[in-house]
């Protein structure tokens, strides 16, 4: 009898298909669903209220009814890329991704952060804009000598910070004097009724042409966000022109 080719490629055909699928069958009952190409799903354990179907190449799983999370998601790279393993799934829900705690994130908890560390955006360290700045009077007689209650333009302050330097000084060139000045705060509602902030510690020259203090004893270094700030002479002797600068830190 003659051999027919076809119909033995056929049942050798068949026979391969039903043997997959016998394989498939006895994973999928022994509790997960396996198959052996490289890179591929290799096992995918299934708990309580979820199935799962199997269509060619994909595997869909669907929760058959209730509601929960997912309790955690394990997730490995090798060299077939990434993949999903050690993951106790209960029925559909929700994966919330912590980022982690400040400690995680290498914020420094108190100072400066290091070239390797980083400062959260809501950290209170960072008001009054992140860096130091200056704010200046000046008082300028336009060559005729100053006299006690002369007052400078008030400057109106925006942003909050801590004044941590006083210096006060004269023109480039002057001769040596003596002057205090007090420097003084109000808001807008007081305007032109101020409070003096320098406590005992008023900015002083004597026999000198430029001082500082950074001590600032008994100041009111806090800077009020809206405040108005000038400065005022108290006694001066032989001097035309002075300015007051006060370096204010975040």
């Amino acid at each position: 009898m003659p051999t027919n080719h076809v119909q033995d490629r056929t049942l050798l055909a068949g026979l391969t298909r039903f043997k997959t699928f016998a394989q498939r069958a006895i994973t999928w009952l022994s509790g997960g669903v396996a198959t052996g190409d490289p890179g591929s799903v290799t096992e995918v354990d299934f708990s309580t209220g979820l199935a799962a179907t199997q269509n060619g190449s994909r595997l869909t799983v669907v929760a058959s009814g209730g509601s929960g999370t997912v309790t955690s998601v394990g997730i490995t790279t090798g060299s077939s890329g990434v993949g999903v393993s050690n993951s106790p799934i209960t029925t559909s829900g929700d994966i919330d991704l912590d980022l982690g705690t400040a400690a995680d994130r290498d914020v420094p908890a108190a100072g400066d952060a290091g070239p390797t560390e980083v400062v959260l955006g809501n950290d209170s360290r960072l008001g009054g804009g992140g860096s130091s700045r200056v704010i200046g009077f000046g008082i300028n007689g336009g060559g005729i000598a100053l006299t006690a209650g002369q007052t400078s333009r008030a400057v109106r302050v925006k942003g909050t910070g801590t004044i941590s330097l006083s210096t006060i000084f004269l023109d480039p060139g002057s001769a040596t004097a003596d002057c205090v000045v007090d420097i003084l705060t109000s808001n807008l509602a007081n305007y032109d009724t101020g409070t003096s902030i320098v406590a005992s510690a008023n900015p002083t020259l004597t026999s000198a042409i430029k001082d500082e203090d950074s001590t600032l004893t008994g100041w009111t270094t806090t800077i009020v966000d809206g405040n108005f700030y000038w400065m005022e002479i108290v006694s001066v002797t032989g001097v035309t022109s002075v300015t007051v600068n006060l370096g204010i830190d975040p």
